[in-house]
Order: C-alpha cells, then structure tokens, then sequence
C-alpha cells in the first residue's frame, strides 16, 4: 500500500531467554505437540501454518486485541503483528493447567486461546470472528501464491 509505519518489534533478551528456557523444559518433559514462533507473518500465518500439513486438522481461537500503538488497524495488528518472543504452541488439554502454571513460574505470558480440530481455521478476536476458511483452503492459497504471481513473468 506504499505506507510505512509502526516500529519494529523490540527484542528483549531477557524475556526471548526466559521463553526458550521454557519451551526447552516443557519440551524435555514431552508436554508439547507442537511450538511454531509468530515471527514471520504474526499470529494469523503462523496458526494456519500449524495446520498445514496435518490432513486438513484446523484450530478455532479467540485471541485479544492488540494494544494500539497510534494509528495501526488493531486487527491487523493482532492478526499480522510481528511481535517479537511470541509462540503458538499445542499440548495435550491435559497438559493444560501445568503448561500454564509453568509459564507463570518461569514469568512468561501465556494464556489458552483455543482448541485444534475441524477442517477450518477460525480466528476471533475478543469475541468476533474474523477468519473462518477451510484449511484446504487456506493451504492451497498459500501453497501456490509465488507460482500464481510469477506465472506469465520473463525471468
């Protein structure tokens, strides 16, 4: 759109530290199922790109909106933010309650967002949906969106 704005995302060490540390632990211990960072694309990528590649198991979350910063559209801040030290991880629902309990102990924010399965990604943000796609859908867009924009270009 020929815009420029926002800042890039800080790093903070301590805090990237803290949450390697942690899903390094919760890992060791075979709590996860799955952790994916939100570091291209944001929350919304990263999710469907959990999906991809799963025989079509989709997720369906309800997430907060983002803070704004001044003139940044919340939702696509929430949804496309590239927010450093973010993670979308899957546990066992009955891992659920000590995957918490240890982000708390370990100071990392972590909060349940929603559930995997279904064949479609849905995303709500605080309470309104605002993606609901097929993930074949999705996967096949995502799949051949290069392929489509070259095609017909002379290299």
């Amino acid at each position: 759109h020929g815009l420029i704005r926002g800042m890039p995302p800080a790093l903070d060490l301590a805090r990237e530290h803290a949450l390697h540390g942690l899903l390094a632990r919760l890992a060791a211990r075979g709590a996860l199922r799955s952790a994916h960072d939100c570091a291209e694309g944001g929350f919304a990528v990263t999710l469907a790109e959990c999906c991809f590649d799963s025989g079509g198991i989709g997720a369906s979350v309800d997430v907060a909106k983002a803070s704004s910063d001044g003139g940044i559209d919340l939702a696509a801040a929430t949804l496309f933010g590239e927010s450093a030290s973010r993670v979308i991880v899957s546990v066992d629902p009955a891992e659920t309650a000590s995957v918490l309990a240890a982000a708390g102990d370990a100071g990392v924010p972590a909060t349940r967002i929603g559930t995997t399965g279904g064949a479609a990604i849905r995303i709500a943000i605080a309470g309104q949906a605002i993606i609901d796609c097929p993930v074949s859908e999705a996967e096949a867009r995502w799949a051949n969106s290069l392929p489509a924009t070259m095609a017909g270009r002379a290299a």
